[in-house]
């Protein structure tokens, strides 16, 4: 499973791309990217932090 730590780091790595696309449909993939990677980074944040709570 990834870590919130991971999906931060492929965001990332997205938002570096964006300037780089070469049409508009490749900014939207890179768009929608941005958008999932940082929804699921804060949800496995939330996550990591629940588990943390169980210990």
């Amino acid at each position: 499973m990834d870590s919130a730590e991971h999906c931060r780091a492929q965001l990332a790595e997205c938002s570096r791309l964006m300037p780089l696309a070469e049409s508009a449909a490749e900014a939207t993939v890179l768009k929608n990217l941005i958008r999932s990677r940082k929804m699921i980074a804060n949800q496995m944040a939330l996550y990591e932090a629940l588990l943390q709570d169980r210990e």
